[in-house]
């Protein structure tokens, strides 16, 4: 931890004995320091380095270049959750696994209190990409499209493996060795599954909590099988689990990871919102998210069509039907559709939840038996004068993996998704950040302002494909 600081253009900082940052204790989080370097930590709960209301800060205070940025994304001075979770992973460690006097485990509680009170916006929990240190402001660091998908926190597991300590083990034994404060008299973790069996943590001091007992009890499988009248590490050998076959896994067939298959089409669709950002894998529940499908505004009835380009056992479709609340509504209703191999037939007997089609939530309809089939469509009365529109739509069943691989013919010949042999694309000139490949790698997408491109700005511009 005793580093420098990059050095300022100036030169006004070099050779300054500031420099630390939090990714120092790094280390820790995989327990490969050997014993011996513990000093580092004395400086994490000190309010001159690291320690703030609402940190760690990510580089010390102290550094002559440190800096609190109201804009994403420096790593100067903020507060970022995925940081606080590996320090606290590795501060959980040196605990743990380490002889030292430099932090305590009121310390981790301090600092796992500062982590739970960070992670808040407006009373509600809420977590970015990253939090003024001294406010636990999120501005400028909480993007919309961004925030709301966000988990850059190992919360739950700071608090189970670090707190608690119920430690992970390769072998059939289970280790706990809880770091809370000496100051609680009880606490209860339940039902955790590890290796196999349900494993229950209490900590009752005076045994009129719960009424299991007095003092710290591990539980397998509902049987007491340790416990202490002092907060002690345990240690209790366990009965192997036999392995149980593999089962057959529900597989979502629809989703597309840029390859030719699944092909998704739909009957119109809005120049920016292709259908495949409705097999991309990926579903939102905001009112307008960034890849989402839209048909146009014109007609009454629209259709989404995936064709698998093998035969795949059917057994549940997923919409997640838009609803912007303005132009772009849930259709009035929607039917399934099955390809037999020469005619589209409607599928009658479903269970459709929510019954009527909703917004922001999955509209799930369940077949009444598995349909062996290359190809679904989903049909759909549109409101009057308003578009329809999906951000995903998923297509599951059960079958062995790896999955059959397609047998259709691809119908777009100037597809290369793979960096195959053909088609070759030539152009007289690309321009420097660009990439020709990008005009064929991906399946349905016309990334109108992505920077995956090809471009020739300036040049008299000309491209050619050779199939073969």
């Amino acid at each position: 931890m005793e580093a420098y600081s990059l050095t300022h253009e100036t030169g006004k900082y070099a050779g300054s004995p500031h420099g630390r940052e939090e990714i120092g204790f790094v280390p820790w989080q995989f327990n490969l320091p050997d014993q011996g370097y513990e000093e580092a930590w004395k400086f994490l709960m000190d309010e001159d380095y690291f320690y703030s209301e609402y940190g760690p800060t990510t580089t010390e205070q102290q550094d002559p270049m440190f800096k609190v940025y109201e804009i994403c994304c420096k790593w100067s001075g903020n507060s970022w959750p995925y940081a606080t979770t590996q320090t606290l992973v590795a501060m959980a460690n040196l605990l743990h696994n380490y002889e030292q006097h430099v932090v305590s485990k009121e310390d981790y509680f301090e600092l796992l209190k500062i982590y739970a009170k960070t992670q808040h916006k407006n009373g509600r929990p809420y977590i970015a990409e990253a939090a003024n240190p001294f406010t636990g402001s999120w501005e400028g660091h909480d993007n919309y499209y961004h925030s709301e998908h966000y988990l850059h926190s190992g919360y739950i597991n700071n608090v189970i493996t670090g707190l608690v300590g119920l430690r992970p083990q390769a072998g059939d034994k289970i280790v706990v060795d809880p770091q809370i404060p000496e100051s609680w008299d009880y606490f209860a973790l339940e039902d955790v599954s590890y290796h196999g069996h349900n494993v229950s943590i209490v900590w009752d001091r005076e045994g009129n909590r719960y009424g299991k007992g007095i003092g710290l009890m591990l539980f397998v499988d509902g049987k007491k099988v340790a416990n202490s009248d002092q907060l002690e590490p345990m240690e209790v050998a366990i009965d192997p689990v036999p392995d149980k076959p593999l089962e057959k896994q529900p597989v979502n067939f629809a989703v597309n990871n840029e390859k030719a298959f699944s092909h998704v089409s739909a009957s119109s669709t809005h120049p920016e919102q292709t259908p495949y950002y409705a097999v991309d894998g990926n579903y939102w529940y905001h009112q307008s998210p960034a890849n989402r499908w839209i048909s146009t505004d014109a007609g009454n009835q629209e259709w989404i069509h995936v064709d698998f380009g093998v035969e795949r056992p059917v057994e549940e479709v997923k919409l997640y039907f838009l609803d912007d609340g303005n132009e772009v509504r849930p259709p009035e209703q929607y039917q399934l559709q099955v390809w037999d191999g020469e005619q589209w037939n409607t599928i009658e007997k479903v269970t459709q939840t929510p019954a009527e089609p909703t917004g922001h939530r999955p509209n799930t309809i369940q077949l009444d038996q598995v349909y062996h089939t290359e190809k679904v469509k989903v049909v759909m009365d549109k409101p009057a004068g308003q578009s329809v529109g999906l951000t995903e739509i998923e297509v599951w069943g059960h079958d062995d993996l790896p999955l059959d691989q397609p047998v259709a013919e691809v119908t777009n010949l100037a597809f290369n998704p793979d960096n195959e042999l053909f088609p070759i694309y030539s152009a007289s000139y690309t321009h420097p950040g660009s990439q020709l490949g990008s005009v064929s790698d991906m399946h349905g997408l016309i990334p109108y302002n992505d920077p995956s491109r090809w471009s020739a700005p300036g040049i008299t511009q000309s491209t050619g494909l050779d199939r073969n």
